[in-house]
Order: structure tokens, then sequence, then C-alpha cells
């Protein structure tokens, strides 16, 4: 999370996601297979035990972001020993960065703070 942070905040991006957001009339005419149209219209259909079978193949021992204009480049070392290498497009990595936020201050409020009796 903190390497996608800090891309957004310092990297040498065009904000697009922002941007998007902040006037909808620039996505007007991407094509369907820009990042930004497939982030919204593309979702895995994976059932339970494929879910189950990807995690156990796929657990990453080691990671590191590397911002480069309007990519981040996600370098993974898996458990296996295999390694790979992931181009996300400014719109992916802003994406990614939103839904982390967004689980991590889910679980703050979920967990709340201790306290009480108990």
């Amino acid at each position: 999370m903190r390497a996608i942070e800090q891309y957004i905040e310092q990297g040498d991006h065009q904000a697009l996601m922002v941007l998007f957001h902040e006037d909808p009339r620039l996505t007007a005419d991407l094509s369907e297979q820009h990042p930004y149209n497939t982030l919204l219209s593309m979702s895995p259909k994976l059932g339970e035990e494929e879910t189950g079978n990807a995690r156990r193949s796929t657990d990453v021992e080691e990671s590191t972001f590397t911002g480069k204009g309007p990519f981040v480049i996600y370098r993974v070392k898996f458990v296996s020993g295999e390694t790979s290498e992931f181009r996300l497009h400014e719109c992916i990595a802003f994406n990614i960065w939103g839904f982390l936020t967004k689980m991590v201050k889910d679980a703050d409020m979920l967990l709340g703070s201790p306290g009480g009796s108990a």
C-alpha cells in the first residue's frame, strides 16, 4: 500500500483516475479496452475452488513496486521460487490503492478500539 501511495504522491503519472472522476466527458471516447473502462466492465468469474487453488499456487514471498511514468512495475517472487513482473497502468494502480485503503478503513471500523470490561 505504501509503495502505491508513494507512486500516487510522487510519481510521474497523469492522475487519469482523478481527472476522469472530475470530468466524465474525458472518458466518452475511450475504447472499451482502455484500462479505465476494463476496470469498470471486466471482473473475473472464478468459482470458490478456483480461487483457493489460485491462492495456494500464487502466494507471494517478496514484492516490489517501481513507478515508471504512467505505469507501475510490480515484481513478485512466489513461494515456489518463480518470479514474475506485471506492468500496471496508473488507472489500475489508483484503483488498487483505493480498494486497499477502503479495505483497511473498513477493517478498522469492524475491529474498533480495545476497551470495556469484557
